[in-house]
Protein backbone atom coordinates (compact mmCIF):
# COMPACT_ATOMS: atom_id res chain seq x y z
CA UNK A 1 0.00 0.00 0.00
CA UNK A 2 1.38 3.38 -0.91
CA UNK A 3 0.26 6.94 -1.09
CA UNK A 4 1.65 9.56 -3.41
CA UNK A 5 0.90 13.14 -4.26
CA UNK A 6 -0.17 14.50 -7.59
CA UNK A 7 1.92 17.61 -7.00
CA UNK A 8 5.48 17.81 -8.20
CA UNK A 9 8.28 18.52 -5.76
CA UNK A 10 10.50 21.36 -6.79
CA UNK A 11 14.18 20.94 -6.02
CA UNK A 12 16.95 23.38 -6.70
CA UNK A 13 19.09 26.12 -5.27
CA UNK A 14 17.79 29.18 -3.52
CA UNK A 15 18.25 31.39 -6.60
CA UNK A 16 16.93 28.96 -9.19
CA UNK A 17 13.66 27.49 -8.00
CA UNK A 18 12.67 29.25 -4.81
CA UNK A 19 9.08 30.56 -4.69
CA UNK A 20 8.99 34.21 -5.68
CA UNK A 21 7.19 36.83 -3.57
CA UNK A 22 3.65 37.36 -4.79
CA UNK A 23 3.62 34.10 -6.75
CA UNK A 24 0.98 32.57 -4.47
CA UNK A 25 3.13 29.48 -3.85
CA UNK A 26 3.77 28.61 -0.22
CA UNK A 27 6.50 26.20 0.68
CA UNK A 28 8.77 25.07 3.46
CA UNK A 29 12.49 24.76 2.98
CA UNK A 30 14.91 21.95 3.79
CA UNK A 31 18.44 20.89 2.94
CA UNK A 32 18.96 17.77 0.85
CA UNK A 33 21.76 15.25 1.34
CA UNK A 34 23.61 16.81 -1.56
CA UNK A 35 23.42 20.28 0.00
CA UNK A 36 20.68 21.57 -2.32
CA UNK A 37 17.68 23.52 -1.11
CA UNK A 38 14.44 21.52 -1.13
CA UNK A 39 11.10 23.30 -1.33
CA UNK A 40 7.95 21.48 -0.31
CA UNK A 41 4.73 22.87 -1.81
CA UNK A 42 1.80 23.18 0.58
CA UNK A 43 -0.33 20.04 0.58
CA UNK A 44 2.50 17.79 -0.52
CA UNK A 45 1.77 14.15 0.43
CA UNK A 46 4.81 11.91 0.90
CA UNK A 47 4.89 8.39 -0.47
CA UNK A 48 4.68 5.54 2.02
CA UNK A 49 3.58 1.94 2.37
CA UNK A 50 2.03 -0.05 5.20
CA UNK A 51 3.85 -3.17 6.36
CA UNK A 52 2.19 -6.45 7.25
CA UNK A 53 2.14 -5.55 10.96
CA UNK A 54 0.71 -2.08 10.35
CA UNK A 55 4.01 -0.21 10.41
CA UNK A 56 4.17 2.93 8.24
CA UNK A 57 7.33 2.78 6.09
CA UNK A 58 8.54 5.63 3.92
CA UNK A 59 11.65 6.55 1.93
CA UNK A 60 10.32 9.85 0.61
CA UNK A 61 13.39 12.12 0.15
CA UNK A 62 11.46 15.15 1.38
CA UNK A 63 11.00 13.66 4.85
CA UNK A 64 14.75 13.15 5.25
CA UNK A 65 15.46 16.77 4.30
CA UNK A 66 12.59 18.98 5.46
CA UNK A 67 11.89 19.03 9.20
CA UNK A 68 8.47 20.79 8.84
CA UNK A 69 7.32 18.20 6.29
CA UNK A 70 8.61 15.42 8.55
CA UNK A 71 6.68 16.76 11.55
CA UNK A 72 3.49 17.14 9.48
CA UNK A 73 3.84 13.52 8.33
CA UNK A 74 4.32 12.26 11.89
CA UNK A 75 1.31 14.24 13.13
CA UNK A 76 -0.82 12.78 10.34
CA UNK A 77 0.23 9.16 10.83
CA UNK A 78 0.14 9.38 14.63
CA UNK A 79 -3.66 9.38 14.58
CA UNK A 80 -3.81 5.59 14.12
CA UNK A 81 -3.68 4.00 17.58
CA UNK A 82 -2.04 0.74 18.57
CA UNK A 83 -4.59 -1.81 19.77
CA UNK A 84 -3.43 -4.05 22.64
CA UNK A 85 -4.75 -7.59 22.99
CA UNK A 86 -5.14 -9.24 26.39
CA UNK A 87 -4.75 -13.03 26.48
CA UNK A 88 -5.51 -15.33 29.40
CA UNK A 89 -5.01 -19.09 29.46
CA UNK A 90 -4.66 -21.96 31.91
CA UNK A 91 -2.42 -24.97 31.45
CA UNK A 92 -1.23 -28.08 33.23
CA UNK A 93 1.49 -30.59 32.48
CA UNK A 94 1.13 -34.32 32.04
CA UNK A 95 3.79 -37.01 32.05
CA UNK A 96 3.20 -39.65 29.40
CA UNK A 97 4.92 -42.84 28.38
CA UNK A 98 5.42 -43.26 24.66
CA UNK A 99 6.40 -46.39 22.75
CA UNK A 100 8.68 -46.24 19.76
CA UNK A 101 10.77 -48.57 17.62
CA UNK A 102 14.45 -48.45 16.79
CA UNK A 103 16.77 -50.63 14.75
CA UNK A 104 19.89 -52.03 16.42
CA UNK A 105 22.24 -54.32 14.43
CA UNK A 106 19.50 -54.92 11.90
CA UNK A 107 16.94 -55.88 14.54
CA UNK A 108 13.82 -53.89 15.40
CA UNK A 109 13.43 -53.18 19.08
CA UNK A 110 10.50 -51.70 20.97
CA UNK A 111 11.34 -49.11 23.60
CA UNK A 112 9.54 -46.61 25.80
CA UNK A 113 10.32 -43.08 26.90
CA UNK A 114 8.77 -40.59 29.27
CA UNK A 115 7.76 -37.15 27.96
CA UNK A 116 6.17 -34.15 29.62
CA UNK A 117 3.51 -32.29 27.60
CA UNK A 118 1.65 -29.05 28.33
CA UNK A 119 -2.13 -29.22 28.03
CA UNK A 120 -4.19 -26.06 27.58
CA UNK A 121 -7.29 -26.13 29.75
CA UNK A 122 -8.84 -22.85 28.62
CA UNK A 123 -7.85 -19.77 26.62
CA UNK A 124 -9.50 -16.45 25.92
CA UNK A 125 -8.54 -13.05 24.58
CA UNK A 126 -9.84 -9.52 24.23
CA UNK A 127 -8.81 -6.78 21.79
CA UNK A 128 -9.09 -3.28 23.25
CA UNK A 129 -10.51 -1.48 20.18
CA UNK A 130 -13.40 0.25 21.99
CA UNK A 131 -11.33 0.97 25.08
CA UNK A 132 -8.63 2.86 23.15
CA UNK A 133 -11.28 4.92 21.36
CA UNK A 134 -13.09 5.66 24.62
CA UNK A 135 -9.85 6.61 26.36
CA UNK A 136 -9.04 9.23 23.75
CA UNK A 137 -12.45 10.88 24.13
CA UNK A 138 -13.14 14.35 22.79
CA UNK A 139 -11.40 17.69 23.11
CA UNK A 140 -12.92 21.17 23.16
CA UNK A 141 -12.04 21.77 19.52
CA UNK A 142 -13.14 18.29 18.35
CA UNK A 143 -11.75 14.78 18.50
CA UNK A 144 -8.83 14.50 20.90
CA UNK A 145 -5.43 13.29 19.74
CA UNK A 146 -2.57 11.25 21.07
CA UNK A 147 0.25 12.95 22.93
CA UNK A 148 3.34 13.24 20.72
CA UNK A 149 6.47 13.80 22.76
CA UNK A 150 10.22 13.34 22.88
CA UNK A 151 11.51 11.03 25.58
CA UNK A 152 12.95 12.92 28.52
CA UNK A 153 16.35 12.50 30.08
CA UNK A 154 14.85 9.96 32.51
CA UNK A 155 14.52 7.46 29.60
CA UNK A 156 17.08 5.86 27.32
CA UNK A 157 16.65 6.20 23.56
CA UNK A 158 18.67 6.39 20.36
CA UNK A 159 19.27 10.11 19.84
CA UNK A 160 21.41 10.11 16.71
CA UNK A 161 24.07 7.63 17.78
CA UNK A 162 24.52 3.88 17.79
CA UNK A 163 23.75 3.46 21.50
CA UNK A 164 20.90 4.55 23.72
CA UNK A 165 21.49 7.70 25.75
CA UNK A 166 19.64 10.08 28.05
CA UNK A 167 20.23 13.17 25.89
CA UNK A 168 21.64 13.85 22.45
CA UNK A 169 24.85 15.18 24.04
CA UNK A 170 25.25 12.38 26.59
CA UNK A 171 28.47 10.45 26.37
CA UNK A 172 27.41 6.82 26.61
CA UNK A 173 30.78 5.93 28.08
CA UNK A 174 29.96 8.09 31.11
CA UNK A 175 26.98 5.88 31.99
CA UNK A 176 27.73 2.75 33.95
CA UNK A 177 26.04 -0.56 33.25
CA UNK A 178 24.22 -0.29 36.58
CA UNK A 179 22.86 3.14 35.69
CA UNK A 180 21.62 1.96 32.31
CA UNK A 181 19.95 -1.07 33.86
CA UNK A 182 18.31 1.09 36.52
CA UNK A 183 16.86 3.45 33.90
CA UNK A 184 15.56 0.55 31.82
CA UNK A 185 14.03 -1.18 34.85
CA UNK A 186 12.38 2.06 35.98
CA UNK A 187 10.94 2.57 32.50
CA UNK A 188 9.52 -0.98 32.41
CA UNK A 189 8.02 -0.55 35.89
CA UNK A 190 6.28 2.72 34.91
CA UNK A 191 4.98 1.12 31.72
CA UNK A 192 3.54 -1.88 33.58
CA UNK A 193 1.85 0.48 36.05
CA UNK A 194 0.25 2.47 33.21
CA UNK A 195 2.02 5.73 34.00
CA UNK A 196 1.99 8.51 31.34
CA UNK A 197 5.41 8.27 29.64
CA UNK A 198 5.64 11.98 28.82
CA UNK A 199 5.42 13.07 32.48
CA UNK A 200 8.51 13.51 34.63
CA UNK A 201 8.81 10.60 37.10
CA UNK A 202 8.96 13.08 39.98
CA UNK A 203 5.35 14.04 39.18
CA UNK A 204 4.08 10.43 39.18
CA UNK A 205 2.76 10.67 42.71
CA UNK A 206 -0.81 10.94 43.90
CA UNK A 207 -2.08 14.45 44.48
CA UNK A 208 -3.01 13.64 48.08
CA UNK A 209 0.63 12.72 48.78
CA UNK A 210 1.69 16.02 47.21
CA UNK A 211 -0.53 17.98 49.60
CA UNK A 212 0.75 16.02 52.57
CA UNK A 213 4.35 16.84 51.60
CA UNK A 214 4.11 20.53 50.64
CA UNK A 215 0.61 21.76 51.44
CA UNK A 216 -1.68 23.50 48.92
CA UNK A 217 1.18 25.79 47.77
CA UNK A 218 4.82 24.64 47.47
CA UNK A 219 7.57 26.70 49.15
CA UNK A 220 8.90 29.47 46.93
CA UNK A 221 12.37 27.92 46.77
CA UNK A 222 10.87 24.88 45.00
CA UNK A 223 8.98 26.82 42.31
CA UNK A 224 11.82 26.67 39.74
CA UNK A 225 12.22 22.90 39.78
CA UNK A 226 9.13 21.67 41.61
CA UNK A 227 7.24 18.80 39.95
CA UNK A 228 3.56 18.79 41.00
CA UNK A 229 1.76 15.48 41.40
CA UNK A 230 -0.06 14.37 38.23
CA UNK A 231 -2.02 11.41 39.61
CA UNK A 232 -5.36 11.27 41.40
CA UNK A 233 -6.73 7.97 42.74
CA UNK A 234 -3.99 6.24 40.80
CA UNK A 235 -4.78 7.75 37.37
CA UNK A 236 -3.32 10.59 35.31
CA UNK A 237 -4.85 14.07 35.61
CA UNK A 238 -4.85 15.84 32.25
CA UNK A 239 -4.77 19.34 33.75
CA UNK A 240 -3.30 21.18 30.75
CA UNK A 241 -5.05 19.31 27.91
CA UNK A 242 -2.11 17.16 26.83
CA UNK A 243 -4.42 15.43 24.34
CA UNK A 244 -5.70 18.60 22.64
CA UNK A 245 -4.11 20.70 19.93
CA UNK A 246 -4.18 23.78 22.15
CA UNK A 247 -4.38 24.04 25.97
CA UNK A 248 -8.08 24.94 26.15
CA UNK A 249 -10.25 24.26 29.18
CA UNK A 250 -7.49 25.04 31.66
CA UNK A 251 -8.59 25.02 35.31
CA UNK A 252 -7.82 28.01 37.52
CA UNK A 253 -4.53 26.52 38.67
CA UNK A 254 -2.04 28.20 40.98
CA UNK A 255 1.66 28.76 40.54
CA UNK A 256 2.18 25.11 41.43
CA UNK A 257 0.79 24.12 37.99
CA UNK A 258 2.93 26.48 35.95
CA UNK A 259 5.71 23.87 35.48
CA UNK A 260 3.14 21.52 33.91
CA UNK A 261 2.13 24.09 31.32
CA UNK A 262 5.79 24.90 30.66
CA UNK A 263 6.52 21.21 30.01
CA UNK A 264 3.57 21.03 27.61
CA UNK A 265 4.73 24.10 25.70
CA UNK A 266 8.31 22.80 25.51
CA UNK A 267 7.21 19.45 24.08
CA UNK A 268 6.73 20.77 20.56
CA UNK A 269 10.16 22.43 20.59
CA UNK A 270 11.74 19.14 21.62
CA UNK A 271 10.05 17.28 18.76
CA UNK A 272 11.13 20.00 16.32
CA UNK A 273 14.73 19.63 17.50
CA UNK A 274 14.73 15.85 16.94
CA UNK A 275 13.29 16.34 13.45
CA UNK A 276 15.93 18.95 12.64
CA UNK A 277 18.71 16.69 13.95
CA UNK A 278 17.50 13.82 11.78
CA UNK A 279 17.21 15.96 8.65
CA UNK A 280 20.58 17.62 9.29
CA UNK A 281 22.36 14.28 9.61
CA UNK A 282 24.45 13.63 6.51
CA UNK A 283 24.70 9.90 7.21
CA UNK A 284 23.21 7.71 4.52
CA UNK A 285 22.30 4.98 7.02
CA UNK A 286 19.93 6.90 9.26
CA UNK A 287 16.49 6.08 10.58
CA UNK A 288 13.76 7.83 12.52
CA UNK A 289 11.58 5.29 14.31
CA UNK A 290 8.43 6.67 15.95
CA UNK A 291 6.93 4.19 18.40
CA UNK A 292 3.35 4.17 19.66
CA UNK A 293 1.96 2.90 22.93
CA UNK A 294 -0.87 3.14 25.42
CA UNK A 295 -1.00 4.12 29.07
CA UNK A 296 -3.58 4.47 31.81
CA UNK A 297 -4.10 0.87 32.96
CA UNK A 298 -2.16 -0.81 35.73
CA UNK A 299 -1.28 -4.12 34.06
CA UNK A 300 0.17 -5.55 37.26
CA UNK A 301 -3.09 -4.95 39.12
CA UNK A 302 -5.10 -6.20 36.14
CA UNK A 303 -3.20 -9.49 36.14
CA UNK A 304 -3.77 -9.87 39.87
CA UNK A 305 -7.53 -9.27 39.46
CA UNK A 306 -7.79 -11.78 36.60
CA UNK A 307 -5.87 -14.36 38.62
CA UNK A 308 -8.21 -13.80 41.56
CA UNK A 309 -11.29 -14.35 39.36
CA UNK A 310 -9.88 -17.53 37.83
CA UNK A 311 -8.86 -18.93 41.23
CA UNK A 312 -12.35 -18.21 42.58
CA UNK A 313 -13.74 -20.80 40.15
CA UNK A 314 -11.66 -23.52 41.79
CA UNK A 315 -9.01 -23.63 39.08
CA UNK A 316 -5.63 -24.43 40.65
CA UNK A 317 -3.36 -25.02 37.64
CA UNK A 318 -0.99 -22.53 35.99
CA UNK A 319 -2.46 -19.23 34.79
CA UNK A 320 -0.85 -17.23 31.98
CA UNK A 321 -1.54 -13.54 31.34
CA UNK A 322 -0.07 -11.51 28.49
CA UNK A 323 -0.56 -8.19 26.73
CA UNK A 324 0.54 -7.82 23.13
CA UNK A 325 0.16 -5.19 20.43
CA UNK A 326 0.02 -6.99 17.07
CA UNK A 327 -1.13 -3.87 15.23
CA UNK A 328 1.94 -1.79 15.97
CA UNK A 329 1.29 1.06 13.52
CA UNK A 330 4.78 2.42 14.20
CA UNK A 331 6.37 4.91 11.80
CA UNK A 332 9.76 4.31 10.17
CA UNK A 333 11.45 6.99 8.04
CA UNK A 334 14.64 6.20 6.12
CA UNK A 335 16.47 7.92 3.24
CA UNK A 336 15.71 7.05 -0.36
CA UNK A 337 18.82 4.90 -0.76
CA UNK A 338 19.66 1.29 -1.55
CA UNK A 339 20.67 0.52 2.03
CA UNK A 340 17.59 2.25 3.40
CA UNK A 341 15.32 0.14 1.23
CA UNK A 342 17.17 -3.04 2.19
CA UNK A 343 16.56 -2.34 5.88
CA UNK A 344 12.87 -1.78 5.07
CA UNK A 345 12.57 -4.88 2.88
CA UNK A 346 10.10 -7.63 3.66
CA UNK A 347 11.24 -10.52 5.82
CA UNK A 348 11.82 -13.00 2.98
CA UNK A 349 14.19 -10.60 1.19
CA UNK A 350 16.05 -10.03 4.46
CA UNK A 351 16.33 -13.81 4.95
CA UNK A 352 17.79 -14.20 1.47
CA UNK A 353 20.28 -11.35 2.02
CA UNK A 354 21.20 -12.87 5.37
CA UNK A 355 22.08 -16.18 3.72
CA UNK A 356 24.47 -14.46 1.31
CA UNK A 357 25.94 -12.42 4.23
CA UNK A 358 24.88 -9.08 2.78
CA UNK A 359 22.45 -8.20 5.57
CA UNK A 360 24.76 -8.97 8.53
CA UNK A 361 27.55 -6.93 6.91
CA UNK A 362 25.17 -3.98 6.51
CA UNK A 363 24.14 -4.28 10.16
CA UNK A 364 27.79 -4.04 11.22
CA UNK A 365 28.36 -1.02 8.98
CA UNK A 366 25.19 0.64 10.30
CA UNK A 367 26.36 0.17 13.87
CA UNK A 368 29.56 2.13 13.26
CA UNK A 369 28.45 4.78 10.73
CA UNK A 370 24.66 4.88 11.07
CA UNK A 371 22.38 7.23 12.98
CA UNK A 372 19.28 6.10 14.86
CA UNK A 373 16.57 8.32 16.29
CA UNK A 374 13.91 6.67 18.49
CA UNK A 375 13.13 9.40 21.03
CA UNK A 376 9.87 10.58 19.41
CA UNK A 377 6.96 8.62 20.85
CA UNK A 378 3.16 8.67 20.63
CA UNK A 379 1.02 7.91 23.69
CA UNK A 380 -2.69 6.96 23.62
CA UNK A 381 -4.63 7.01 26.93
CA UNK A 382 -6.90 4.17 27.99
CA UNK A 383 -8.31 6.36 30.76
CA UNK A 384 -7.49 9.69 32.42
CA UNK A 385 -8.98 12.42 34.56
CA UNK A 386 -9.91 15.59 32.67
CA UNK A 387 -10.96 18.98 33.99
CA UNK A 388 -14.69 19.55 33.69
CA UNK A 389 -15.36 22.33 31.12
CA UNK A 390 -17.49 25.16 32.45
CA UNK A 391 -19.82 27.30 30.36
CA UNK A 392 -19.08 31.06 30.25
CA UNK A 393 -20.83 32.79 33.10
CA UNK A 394 -22.13 29.56 34.60
CA UNK A 395 -21.34 28.78 38.23
CA UNK A 396 -19.28 25.69 39.02
CA UNK A 397 -21.18 22.57 40.08
CA UNK A 398 -22.02 22.25 43.76
CA UNK A 399 -22.13 18.46 44.00
CA UNK A 400 -21.38 15.26 42.12
CA UNK A 401 -24.83 15.09 40.51
CA UNK A 402 -24.43 18.53 38.89
CA UNK A 403 -20.88 17.73 37.79
CA UNK A 404 -21.96 14.40 36.29
CA UNK A 405 -24.77 16.12 34.38
CA UNK A 406 -22.25 18.49 32.78
CA UNK A 407 -19.87 15.63 31.96
CA UNK A 408 -22.59 13.34 30.56
CA UNK A 409 -22.30 14.56 26.92
CA UNK A 410 -18.49 14.33 27.13
CA UNK A 411 -17.85 11.05 28.92
CA UNK A 412 -19.09 8.66 26.22
CA UNK A 413 -22.12 6.35 26.26
CA UNK A 414 -20.45 3.39 27.99
CA UNK A 415 -21.52 4.47 31.51
CA UNK A 416 -22.74 7.40 33.61
CA UNK A 417 -19.78 9.78 34.08
CA UNK A 418 -17.50 9.29 37.04
CA UNK A 419 -16.63 12.67 38.58
CA UNK A 420 -14.53 13.84 41.51
CA UNK A 421 -13.27 17.07 43.06
CA UNK A 422 -9.53 17.60 43.41
CA UNK A 423 -8.47 18.23 46.99
CA UNK A 424 -6.00 20.94 45.91
CA UNK A 425 -8.09 23.72 44.36
CA UNK A 426 -11.56 22.17 44.19
CA UNK A 427 -11.42 21.65 40.41
CA UNK A 428 -14.02 19.16 39.21
CA UNK A 429 -12.67 16.38 36.99
CA UNK A 430 -14.34 13.52 35.16
CA UNK A 431 -13.01 10.18 34.00
CA UNK A 432 -12.43 9.77 30.27
CA UNK A 433 -12.38 6.12 29.23
CA UNK A 434 -12.90 2.91 31.18
CA UNK A 435 -10.79 2.06 34.21
CA UNK A 436 -9.31 -1.43 34.42
CA UNK A 437 -11.68 -2.49 37.21
CA UNK A 438 -14.66 -1.44 35.07
CA UNK A 439 -13.37 -3.53 32.19
CA UNK A 440 -12.86 -6.50 34.54
CA UNK A 441 -16.50 -6.27 35.63
CA UNK A 442 -17.70 -6.27 32.01
CA UNK A 443 -15.84 -9.48 31.07
CA UNK A 444 -15.90 -11.33 34.40
CA UNK A 445 -18.92 -13.45 33.50
CA UNK A 446 -17.46 -14.67 30.21
CA UNK A 447 -14.09 -15.30 31.84
CA UNK A 448 -15.61 -17.42 34.60
CA UNK A 449 -17.64 -19.38 32.06
CA UNK A 450 -14.56 -20.03 29.89
CA UNK A 451 -12.69 -21.39 32.90
CA UNK A 452 -15.46 -23.62 34.27
CA UNK A 453 -16.47 -24.94 30.84
CA UNK A 454 -12.81 -25.40 29.77
CA UNK A 455 -13.39 -23.42 26.57
CA UNK A 456 -10.58 -22.52 24.19
CA UNK A 457 -10.26 -19.53 21.85
CA UNK A 458 -13.01 -17.54 23.58
CA UNK A 459 -13.42 -13.88 22.62
CA UNK A 460 -14.29 -11.94 25.77
CA UNK A 461 -15.66 -9.04 23.74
Amino acid sequence: MSNSSGKDLEMGTLDEKSPQPGSGVTATRGIGLNGQQIYVPSGYTPEFRVGSNGTIITHDPVLSASAPALIDFINLQASTPPVPTISVSGTHTETRTESYTTTVNGQTQFRTRTVTVTITDFSCSYTLHKEVEAGLGYAIEGVARAAIYSQGEWDLAFRGGNKKAKTASTDVAEMTREERKRLEDDWKARKMRGMPPFVHPASLTDISCDIAAYGPNPPRQFESNYKPARLFQGHFIDLVEDHSIAPFNLPPFWSRYQPILAERNARRDEIDQVARDYCASAKGMKELHVKKGTYGWDWVKLEEDITRIVRATGYNNSIHFSKSTPEKCDIRIRPDSVTGKIFSARWYWKALLWLVLVYPILLIIEYFVGAKFTSIRVAFPLCRWRALPLFPGAPPPCNEAEAAAIAAPLGGNYRWPKVAQLPTDGTWVYMVGLQEEEWIQSVEGKLRNAVTMRQKGVDLG
